[in-house]
Formats: C-alpha cells, sequence, structure tokens
C-alpha cells in the first residue's frame, strides 16, 4: 500500500505538471484550458490521496513494530521507570494534542508538489541530531503520528512524566498553542535553569503569533510584541530561544542559501539553520547543512553548460 500511495503521488506531481505548464496541441484554446484544468485538479487530488495513503500506511508501521513507550498504570518510582530512556540522549517535544493533525500536514498546510514528509516528520529529523524526539501521546489514540516518539502515561501521571523529562531533555521543543496543559508546560519550561535549552516554535498564523507573543511577554515580561513588524506571510514560521544570558531572542526560520532548500523537505534547511545556534550554546553537534534539490538542479546545470563550453572549444582546436 506504501508504493502504491507513492506511484499515485508521483503520478499526481506529473498530471500537475502538465495541467499547469500545458503541451503543444492544434485543439481550440476552450478545449485547451479545460483539459489543463482537469488535468491539474486530478493531480492534486492524486498527491492527496499518496500522501494520505503513505502517511497512514507509515503509523500503522509504527503500531506493528510497537515503536511507542507505554509506562505502567502505577509509577510508584518515577526515575526508575524512566532508566531505559535516560540512558541514551533525547529531546522533549511538547505540543496540545489538536496541534497534531496540522503537524501531519505539509509546511504550507495545503498542496506543496514534491513533499512527501510531514511538519513533524521534518522537525524531527533536524532535532534528532541532539538524540531520540520524545513526545507525549494523545491518550485512546489508536494510530501515533509518524514522528516523534510517544510516551503514553496516565493523565494522573503526565505533569510528573513532563517535569522528570524536562530536567533530563538535551533540548526541550514547545510547539505554540492554546490548550491549559500546554500553558502549564510552558510556565514549567521557562523556568530559569531550563530556558537555555528551550525552543519555541511558531508556524505561521498571523493571529496564534500575536497570541502567542503576548503571552510569552505577559509570563517572562519580555516586549516581544514590539517586534511583530518582522512578521511577514511568506515565512514559513517563527523561533524564540534564549540566549546564554537567559535573553529571550524572536527570529524567523531563517535558511543560508537558497542553495540548501529541498523540493521533498523544505522546512528542515530552515530548522537546520535557524536552530544551530541553540544546539551550539548547550554544546551539541549542530545539524550539518547540505545542499538540497534547488542546489543539485542549478549544480547540474551548471556542470552542463561547462560541458557544452568544453566540447565547443575542443571541436574549435
Amino acid at each position: 500500500m506504501r508504493f502504491a500511495g507513492y506511484i499515485i503521488f508521483i503520478f499526481g506531481n506529473i498530471l500537475t505538471a502538465v495541467g499547469l505548464a500545458g503541451v503543444g496541441t492544434h485543439s481550440p484554446f476552450i478545449t485547451v484550458l479545460a483539459i489543463r484544468f482537469a488535468a491539474t485538479v486530478v493531480g492534486i487530488v492524486c498527491i492527496f490521496i499518496g500522501r494520505n495513503m503513505v502517511q497512514k500506511q507509515k503509523r500503522l508501521a509504527l503500531v506493528r513494530n510497537s515503536e511507542f513507550i507505554k509506562l505502567p498504570s502505577a509509577t510508584s518510582n518515577l526515575p526508575h521507570s524512566f532508566e531505559y530512556l535516560i540512558s541514551k540522549p533525547f529531546v522533549l517535544y511538547l505540543r496540545s494534542f489538536q496541534a497534531d493533525e496540522r503537524m501531519a500536514g505539509t509546511s504550507s498546510g495545503g498542496v506543496d508538489l514534491f513533499q512527501m514528509a510531514s511538519s513533524e516528520e521534518q522537525l524531527v529529523e533536524v532535532l534528532r541530531y541532539a538524540g531520540d524526539v520524545i513526545a507525549i501521546g494523545k491518550p485512546n489514540e489508536n494510530m501515533p503520528m509518524v514522528g516523534a516518539k510517544r510516551l503514553y502515561v496516565t493523565d494522573n501521571e503526565w505533569q510528573k512524566t513532563v517535569l522528570f523529562l524536562m530536567e533530563n531533555a538535551r533540548l526541550i521543543v514547545l510547539l505554540a498553542g492554546d490548550s491549559k496543559g500546554l500553558d502549564w508546560e510552558l510556565q514549567n519550561a521557562l523556568q530559569t535553569s531550563l530556558r537555555i535549552k528551550l525552543i519555541l516554535y511558531v508556524p505561521y498564523d498571523q493571529g496564534a503569533v500575536f497570541a502567542f507573543l503576548h503571552k510569552l511577554d505577559k509570563l517572562i515580561g519580555s516586549n516581544l510584541c514590539a517586534q511583530s513588524e518582522r512578521i511577514k506571510a511568506q515565512d514559513y514560521g517563527y523561533v524564540v530561544y534564549f540566549d546564554k544570558n537567559k535573553n529571550p531572542v524572536f527570529t524567523r526560520l531563517l535558511e543560508k542559501s537558497r542553495l540548501h532548500r529541498s523540493f521533498r523537505k523544505p522546512l528542515v534547511p530552515y530548522f537546520k539553520y535557524t536552530f544551530r545556534p541553540i544546539f551550539e550554546q548547550n554544546d551539541l553537534t549542530p545539524p550539518k547543512l547540505q545542499y538540497g534539490g534547488v542546489g543539485k538542479v542549478l549544480c547540474a546545470i551548471l556542470l552542463i553548460i561547462l560541458l557544452i563550453i568544453f566540447v565547443r572549444l575542443f571541436e574549435h582546436s
């Protein structure tokens, strides 16, 4: 089924590209326009179907392989229960459960040609440079989302569990949202001793960005809302972190160069470059920046041009 999903996804991309670019034909203009419109619509539908099929199969694979963690219902000695977990480095990922559906989508929340990985998968790919990524699992869900490894605990234990994980995590990443549980997690993550390893990620949504900055200003007495003029519709999202002096830093997701842009995982180069100072101030090896699809295509075009020039020079010699 996953293979079939990839085939449908690729077919959808080809059909959409044909519909948008058009093909040479002697048919009447109205006929050509109708064919291109139909090809684009069918292609977009195939992209959605193919991507959803692949994501569902990935989630089923997590269930089959038991790639999640369940604690005993009664945890009398919490550190003892986590001995197997804290024996290796990990990152704690906090979010409201309602955010799972959004993070399971693409970087723009719409139709992204070539993009198969969800926003959470791309975030986790970068955070794994610091260790396994752990998130509290949504109670009673049948299939965990693809990305962070879900840890399932009871309602009576989740706060104690989160506090323990905060203290032992290499990094704490909190996705901005609106829920009582997330507000409690944010207040505890803003403890002075934890701030240096805290990353607050705000996906682009103008109203949500303003609301979160306002909430943060009230909690820590900052004036981040004064920087709201930097918010632009074309941005992927924003990050708030704390420097070595525990001062808040507000920045949009940045890229080092357009050559690092990726067709398949557009968020990854942005996360890698923006998170570098947080990794470095916590003595962690920062994620490696690699040339993405855009850079590889440009390099291939440059090589072809150089090859043509070389052949022409050789012919005239």
